[in-house]
């Protein structure tokens, strides 16, 4: 018999809900592709250029152009799946716990999957926003080069709203013994959960494991505003079924997704150095 308490629906919306919860770069982006993220499919993405600005007088006219935009394909070309079985003697007894904790668990490794692919996107930044190769070996090195970031976002006219820094755990340990980065970190279990960690300029920063190792211990430490990178996921599908080969029932899901760097001039790289 097949597990009486799966409702496919439940389950999926159950795994994006855990999912969301554990992104950090995933979280970062532009979103509102869901639903169109099946693989293969090919998503537009619409950019509105900006309006010319030209100077008037009290007895001038106006002349209208055209509100142009430009799209851009996000293609869904990323696929993770996840599959488990609960064997009937234990499901009468567990299968209610025993599920939902599985598939929470599923969506979080989905998760940093997804965000360790979101992460390389750095490789695209614009020549002009990375600040190249240096040694962080101190506490106000650290805090000195998110500053640095920021500056390269403000160079580029990154709106302030939405700006974010994420840093992986080495990093965060340095700007956790700097005094200024102290006066704006976070203290609160519902912040330090998001993975938020602090503020720098109004920037936030956030904790990520899935941020890049570039080469030996370079990492890749990125700053960015919230149109630069675009990404869709979809968990496609969700099912239960029977095994044939032991008394069993199976789980299993497919989470397709794919992410674009949109602006690359949107997002600053730090090729931040242990040594």
């Amino acid at each position: 018999m097949a597990i009486d308490s799966f409702l496919a629906t439940i389950w999926s919306k159950n795994v994006l809900a855990a999912f969301d919860r554990a992104t950090i770069f995933a979280g970062l982006c532009r979103r509102e592709f869901e639903g169109d993220a099946q693989l293969g499919n090919t998503v537009k993405i619409n950019t509105v250029s900006d309006p010319t600005i030209s100077s008037y007088a009290a007895s001038g006219t106006l002349t209208y152009e055209d509100a142009n935009t430009a799209a851009q394909s996000l293609v869904i070309d990323q696929g993770d799946s996840f599959s488990f079985k609960v064997d009937d003697i234990k499901a009468a007894q567990a299968a209610a716990n025993v599920i939902p904790k599985a598939l929470q668990r599923a969506g979080r490794k989905l998760a940093l999957k997804a965000d360790v692919f979101i992460a390389g996107l750095y490789t695209g930044v614009a020549a002009a926003n990375d600040l190249g190769t240096i040694a962080i070996t101190s506490s106000d090195l650290a805090y000195q080069y998110i500053v640095a970031l920021i500056q390269k976002l403000d160079e580029a006219d990154v709106p302030p709203d939405g700006r974010w820094v994420v840093v992986d755990p080495w990093y965060m340990a340095l700007l956790r013994r700097n005094n200024l980065f102290l006066a704006n970190a976070a203290t609160t279990a519902d912040t330090l959960l998001t993975g938020q960690i602090g503020q720098v300029l109004g920037a936030t920063v956030y904790l990520s494991n899935s941020v890049q190792l570039i080469t030996g211990d370079d990492y890749a430490i990125m700053a960015g505003g919230p149109d630069a990178i675009a990404f869709a996921n979809q968990v496609n599908e969700v099912e239960d079924i029977r095994l044939q080969t032991t008394f069993a029932s199976a789980v299993r899901g497919l989470h397709t997704y794919g992410a674009k760097l949109v602006y690359n001039n949107g997002i600053a790289l730090l090729r931040a150095s242990q040594t």
